[in-house]
């Protein structure tokens, strides 16, 4: 029995004697108890007053140390739980960091195989320019056996500049697109030109004088010696072969004009060569004399 029901059971005792005592006749409101019974019922509510103080005290320390209890549980719960959203989390972060990393190498292999593809593409387009290039430079070459070869060679130069032009119209200067390896070839072209030196020698002619249209020699006078008058009649034979004498002499005239210092020639031999020379000159380079 706890101190509850004890306290209730002193208390009705306590009502049970007072009911039954006998009434104070002077005062009918008092009436007569037995001392002693009463002290002893008191007592006894005393203790169980105590006793219930004593569960009370019992019962909120009990509560408080429930509530302490719960609220370290509660607090474990929500740390737990936290641990939990935090291993969630950085799973999530892991997961996706790989993700990313694959996503990351497969743009690292498309971007090396597209490079290697557009390497291959632009190593087969300039082998391609390089075979056209070849093409287009032994076409020029061949006009090397023409007798205008200057002349063609002008033509194309000038149709490529034309061509250039109409490519870069409207464009601004730097992004203007020159052929320097073409124009490095072909500009400033000029015919290479060898001169038999022993066959100038033989007409009579020395180095150092300028004889017009880029001849560069100087005559003399033909050697009068016995010798060069014995050959007199050969010579004769070979200028009707070579053309008329008239020809020659207007030959020998132009060549005389672009001189500027006229040669004298004293023999048939040295008048033949000379023009034969001129004739040489003229086929080589395509001018014509006036």
């Amino acid at each position: 029995m706890n101190a509850n029901d004890k306290t209730e059971k002193v208390l009705r005792e306590i009502h049970i004697m007072l009911s039954k005592a006998e009434p104070y006749k002077p005062e009918p409101s008092r009436v007569i108890i037995n001392k002693q019974q009463m002290i002893d019922l008191l007592a006894e509510l005393n203790k169980c007053i105590y006793a219930m103080q004593d569960e009370y005290e019992l019962t909120e320390q009990s509560r408080n140390h429930a509530e302490r209890e719960f609220r370290k549980k509660g607090d474990q719960i929500v740390w737990d739980a936290s641990r939990k959203a935090e291993d969630v989390y950085a799973a999530s972060v892991i997961y996706t960091d790989e993700a990313l990393s694959r996503v990351r190498d497969i743009i690292n292999d498309t971007n090396e195989s597209l490079e290697k593809l557009c390497k291959n593409m632009k190593d087969k387009i300039a082998e391609q320019e390089k075979i056209v290039k070849t093409n287009q430079y032994e076409l020029k070459g061949q006009l090397q056996d023409l007798s205008d070869t200057e002349k063609y060679l002008k033509i194309i130069d000038d149709r490529n500049k034309e061509i250039e032009r109409q490519k870069n119209a409207g464009k601004p200067v730097e992004e203007r697109t020159i052929d320097k390896e073409e124009k490095s070839i072909y500009a400033n072209r000029q015919t290479e030109i060898k001169v038999n030196m022993d066959y100038i020698r033989k007409l009579g002619l020395a180095e150092g004088e300028d004889l017009g249209d880029g001849v560069v020699g100087e005559v003399k006078l033909a050697d009068d010696t016995p010798d060069a008058g014995l050959n007199h009649g050969n010579d004769k034979d070979e200028a009707k072969d070579a053309g008329s004498k008239s020809s020659v002499d207007e030959d020998y005239k132009a060549i005389s004009r672009k001189a500027g210092n006229p040669p004298v020639i004293n023999t048939m031999e040295g008048k033949e060569l000379t023009a034969g020379i001129h004739r040489m000159w003229q086929s080589i380079t395509g001018n014509k004399g006036k």
